[in-house]
């Protein structure tokens, strides 16, 4: 699954919190169960939360000029799973 923008940026020292927003995936009905986020070594994920069509990821970290895969996981209340992936630049 892709998010658009498919990269994202922040400065090392920042902790941000990126919105990934399921609407327009989501069958009618259906809303996210469960939302969980993996970064690679040298990020971190410092919480992630949900509601039943965003997932929230707060992240902090990394090194100036090199950049990151987060891995994001959604578990709809149909089970449905849903796996996307998105860049985490550091600038």
């Amino acid at each position: 699954m892709e998010f658009s923008p498919t990269s994202r940026s922040k400065y090392a020292n920042e902790v941000l919190d990126y919105t990934f927003d399921m609407t327009n995936t989501l069958d009618s009905g259906d809303t996210i169960s469960t939302f969980s986020v993996s970064a690679e070594s040298g990020l971190t994920v410092d919480s992630s939360s949900n509601t039943s069509t965003v997932g929230t990821a707060t992240i902090s970290g990394g090194t100036q000029g090199s950049s990151y895969k987060l891995t994001l996981t959604f578990v709809t209340s149909n089970s449905r799973t849903f796996v996307g992936y998105v860049a985490i630049n550091i600038i």
